[in-house]
């Protein structure tokens, strides 16, 4: 819904076999039909496969956790077989790693020059990406067609494309100027497979054009953002500086039918809030209702993990500022249920949750808890050695420290192997400016050097180490992906926050006959008479006629009650932009009337659609209170059409 107070925007889309494409009509992929679809436009270079250069073979243990180790060492990119020991250097030099595909075969990184690199486990470059207005990322999608692991590339023109690895096959995700005229809108692969896509809060504070897609109406006339002056000279006052929106962080793993997103929503005349630690809130994409979850969060991946074997259950360091010294405590999130339980005490302050893989054990950093420190950054950072890694055991409520760094040593990165009986973890040494990846057996006890860097992550104690921009692990296991045939339109989170409403479960309708599909609440009553979908709560009626356009049935509604119409904004209905208009008499609104409530046509389908005041026996009583509007909205807005 599009309104005076909209500030920020989400857009949904479950891909699988086929692409989510902007369009007049919003149709769900097929889970039979593969489509052939056009190559994404922009420059794709396959490398011819560069040999990697062969270093030399360091000697594992007796045992050794399975998979490969990526590192970056003074600008050279290393990729080392854990089991064999044997290691291959990556030609080029790199400024970061993105990270390994969700099958766990292939790695992304970031060349000096900015060109997005893909490599095998073996150190062979098999494709260079460059010139893109931002890096390239993994997709957490799997076509159940093929075993490819998929890149998402966004493009300079605003479009995004999809290349699959190892067969190299392209689709088009979302058409040119989706992404907008500098092709920088935030996109991001939620955890059930589904490709979330925002405008940044600097496009819409640049006011960034979007020629294509679903953000197309937006033009030049992006949410009015405000542009603070400060100081003599003027200026930016800050980014964090804006009117309240919706950040979103990830989607909750789960029912993926349902769609909940987790995120911040940032207030106005937040100053550096972000860094600061945030309010977790959810977002129900259907029906765009907002709900607190009662924890703090730093915006980084270190400051949380989701348990891989129950949806929904997040491991996070919780609390507020942007320092890893204080205010961090463990605590267990159920988003579903809505409860929050905590692990460890204020006495502690704890960091980089990692779940093993059975979702049994709980790996974290911690160290006593250093309350309103201060000092250079320097002096923050040594107040960080001595902090060690230990486990948390789901079965015992047990806690055990597991390793033993020196005072001016920092522990951190703990990495599961898939069986779980090793743990993969970094040591910052202070003292020398070196990292090393260390390796320690959990039955055992062993705990040995793997790889010695030089160099150290700059900044430990602020917002977190960023070991993953220096290391990556991957078992070699694939990566089990919930994925979804659904397409979601996500309606417009507002300002107006309604967190005193209940979470409702949704209901689905599906009309097989003329595949229409869509999403209520369970407060809302459904009624169907030929040709017409009545839904009604206790104070409105949505009213939705429909036909095919070679069908002779009446669904226009006529009469219209006393009062002034007044423009409301606007709603997306199956891709189309569709005016609100509000009847108002005596300042209660009667009536909401869409496309001045008249037919219009979706494909070979025609629409009518209204929503209209009930409960009131008296006229002059009547009265459409906002929050209901907003409801009606969203559940129009959920409207799909069958592939």
């Amino acid at each position: 819904m599009q309104s005076k107070r909209i500030y920020f925007l989400i857009i949904l889309c479950s891909l699988l076999f086929s692409s989510c494409q902007s369009a007049t009509s919003v149709n769900p992929p097929t889970p039979t039909i593969t489509l052939v679809l056009p190559k994404p436009t922009g420059t794709i270079t396959t490398a011819p496969g560069a040999s990697p250069t062969l270093s030399a073979t360091l000697t594992p243990t007796l045992k050794s956790a399975e998979g490969w180790l990526a590192f970056i060492d003074n600008g050279h990119l290393t990729v080392q077989d854990l089991q064999s020991g044997q290691a291959a250097q990556v030609e080029g030099e790199y400024q970061q790693i993105v990270g390994w595909s969700p099958g766990g075969v292939y790695l992304l990184a970031v060349r000096n020059d900015g060109a997005s690199i893909v490599v095998d486990a073996k150190g062979r470059i098999l494709s260079e990406l460059d010139d893109l207005p931002q890096p390239a990322f993994w997709a957490a999608m799997k076509d159940k067609s093929s075993s490819d692991d998929w890149l998402a590339i966004p493009k300079k023109d605003g479009a995004l494309g999809l290349l699959s690895f190892p067969s190299l096959m392209t689709k088009v995700v979302f058409e040119p100027g989706s992404l907008g005229a500098d092709g920088l809108a935030s996109v991001r692969w939620g955890s059930n497979g589904e490709v979330i896509l925002t405008p940044s809060l600097a496009q819409m504070q640049a006011k960034v054009s979007f020629e294509q897609g679903y953000f197309s109406w937006m033009l030049q006339n992006g949410p009015n953002v405000q542009n603070l002056s400060v100081g003599l000279n003027g200026g930016s006052a800050s980014q964090d500086f804006h009117q309240t929106y919706f950040q979103v962080l990830d989607s909750v793993p789960g029912n993926s039918s349902s769609y909940e997103l987790l995120g911040f929503l940032i207030e106005n005349q937040c100053s550096s809030c972000q860094m600061d630690g945030l309010e977790l809130v959810s977002l129900d994409a259907w029906s765009g209702k907002i709900l607190p979850l009662g924890a703090t969060l730093l915006d980084t991946l270190e400051a949380y993990a989701w348990n891989p074997a129950q949806p929904g259950l997040m491991a996070l360091a919780e609390g507020g500022s942007r320092f890893t010294l204080e205010n961090k405590r463990l605590a267990l999130l159920d988003v579903p249920a809505g409860t929050l339980r905590y692990l460890t005490g204020k006495e502690q302050v704890v960091f980089e949750p990692s779940w093993s893989t059975d979702g049994l054990r709980l790996a974290f950093t911690t160290m006593a808890a250093r309350e309103q420190a201060s000092g250079s950054g320097l002096e923050l950072e040594a107040l960080l050695g001595g902090r060690v890694i230990a486990v948390y055991d789901m079965h015992t409520g047990a806690t055990q420290t597991l390793t033993h760094p020196a005072k001016n040593e920092i522990d951190g990165w703990p990495r599961w192997s898939a069986d779980g009986k090793m743990l993969l973890y970094a040591r910052k040494r202070l003292a020398d400016a070196t990292t090393q990846v260390r390796q320690l057996d959990l039955a055992s006890g062993d705990d040995r050097l793997v790889i010695s860097l030089s160099g150290v992550p700059l900044a430990c104690h602020r917002i977190g180490c960023g070991w993953d921009q220096m290391l990556a692990y991957t078992p070699g296991k694939s990566a089990t992906t919930n994925t979804s045939l659904g397409q979601v339109l996500a309606p417009t989170a507002t300002a107006s926050v309604l967190t005193n409403m209940p979470r409702q479960g949704m209901t689905t309708y599906h009309n097989p006959a003329y595949g229409i599909s869509f999403q209520y609440p369970a407060s809302w009553e459904l009624t169907e008479i030929p040709n017409f979908i009545q839904l009604t709560s206790q104070k409105a009626r949505i009213i939705v006629g429909y036909r095919r356009a070679t069908q002779q049935a009446q669904i226009q509604r006529t009469g219209v009650g006393a009062g002034d119409f007044v423009s409301a904004g606007s709603i997306r209905f199956l891709g189309q932009t569709l005016q609100r208009n509000l009847l108002v008499y005596e300042g209660k609104v009667k009536e909401v009337f869409y496309h001045s409530d008249s037919e219009f046509s979706v494909g070979d389908l025609v629409f009518t659609l209204g929503l209209d005041n009930y409960g009131s026996s008296h006229y002059e009583d009547a009265d459409i209170p906002k929050d209901v509007q907003e409801e009606g909205d969203q559940i129009l807005e959920s409207f799909v059409l069958d592939p």
